[in-house]
């Protein structure tokens, strides 16, 4: 909105003008007193010059009354000039504050040259963002599924494919530390490519979603091999996470399997199977659960946990976690028909022995001796929303091929 603005530059000059005038009419009343001067000088008897020094005489007095006046205007000019700049200042205050109240209450009819430059961005962006909204939506779908898939195959710490590729190759015969420890390598290597691909081709589709990049060869050749690359490598994990959600095997124990394959540099998958039958689990079974579990054990011809570790001289654990690895080692050992006293899925059987029985192909049975039934079976409903998860990444990278070549 435009301010009232006074051109102050030609009225401040006219003080000056007046000055020069005022210059004008001294200089002319110094003539006119040297006329009178001479003329006094001029004898009368020649000629009479009274007239003309009476009339020189008024008009100097006119000189200096005109000196006067011009004065005065100059002193009111200044004033008058004085206070419409202060008024003009006042009337901009206003205005400006009117402005500032209008345009905040009415924010859709500010012109651009009264927008700070964060506005005038922000509203660029605004019109950039209503132009291309179907390309957002999509990047954002994209982008969620891409980091859906990548956090699932994280929280399995990469083995997702451990418990499927080892009951897979067990079935042909290969012993089952072998087939853990050849399921441990292709599982993490498929988890690797997977993460790797996933990120490529989600950053690759989003450049060729925003940017027209048909024309050019390499980096479509380069989007279509990651795009299938993901495609079939999350295909393959997904099927292994949907698998572990079935048999009940938690992300836990595939995150500790992961953990003691690093620290045993490969060893421990190398355990499973190893071992007999003479170990009962047990779970939840009262105050006295160690007693309860001991008697229940010893009159089938087993022993628990801890009476094991007491028998060889270990150190019996006092705290939870300190029970999570001895556990799952037995339970990676196991071997034939296994005896379970379960009074309640307590973390330990849920996260870890049970994982691990599961995941054993050396073990026949589970049986829980308190019901004389088998234990029922876990379902592990994360881990198959997270194997969707990798299928949908595949749908993602593979619709985006088929979509192109369909076009």
């Amino acid at each position: 909105m435009a301010t009232i603005a006074l051109n102050y530059s030609p009225i401040g000059q006219m003080s000056g003008f007046f000055e020069q005038i005022k210059t004008s009419i001294s200089n002319y009343q110094s003539e006119i007193l040297t006329i009178q001067t001479l003329s006094s000088a001029v004898d009368s008897t020649i000629y009479n010059l009274d007239d003309v020094i009476s009339e020189v005489q008024t008009s100097t007095t006119l000189q200096d009354e005109k000196i006067a006046y011009i004065g005065t205007l100059d002193t009111q000019m200044q004033t008058f000039v004085d206070n419409a700049v202060s008024h003009d200042q006042q009337a901009a205050e206003e205005i400006n504050a009117s402005k500032d109240d209008f345009y905040e209450r009415y924010e859709y009819l500010t012109p651009d040259i009264e927008q700070s430059g964060w506005e005038n961005f922000w509203e660029d962006v605004g019109e950039w963002c209503k132009e291309h909204w179907v390309e957002i939506v999509i990047a954002v779908v994209i982008i969620a599924v891409a980091v859906i898939s990548i956090i699932a195959i994280i929280s399995t710490g990469g083995a997702a494919l451990v418990p499927l590729l080892t009951a897979v190759l067990s079935a042909f015969g290969v012993s089952a530390g072998t087939a853990a420890t050849i399921a441990a390598v292709v599982s993490y290597t498929v988890a690797a490519i997977a993460i790797i691909s996933t990120v490529a081709s989600t950053i690759l589709n989003l450049v060729d979603l925003f940017f027209d990049m048909s024309d050019n060869k390499a980096f479509q050749g380069w989007r279509t091999a990651m795009n299938w690359i993901s495609s079939i490598s999350n295909l393959f994990y997904g099927a292994g996470s949907i698998y572990n959600g079935l048999k009940g095997i938690s992300d836990d124990s595939l995150r500790l399997f992961t953990d003691q394959m690093i620290k045993t540099k490969g060893a421990f998958a190398g355990l499973l199977g190893s071992g007999d039958d003479a170990l009962m689990f047990w779970s939840r079974l009262g105050a006295n659960g160690d007693d309860v579990a001991a008697g229940i054990a010893a009159g089938r011809g087993k022993e628990t946990l801890a009476q094991k570790l007491e028998r060889l001289g270990d150190i019996i654990p006092e705290e939870y976690d300190d029970w999570i690895l001895p556990s799952a080692r037995e339970a990676m050992k196991a071997n034939g028909a296994i005896d379970a006293a379960i009074g309640g899925n307590g973390d330990i059987w849920r996260l870890y022995e049970y994982s691990f029985l599961r995941m054993n192909p050396n073990v026949e049975s589970i049986t829980n001796v308190l019901t004389g039934e088998l234990v029922e079976r876990i379902i592990n409903g994360g881990s198959i929303w997270r194997g969707l998860a990798g299928i949908g990444q595949s749908i993602s990278s593979g619709g985006s091929e088929v979509a192109e070549e369909a076009n």
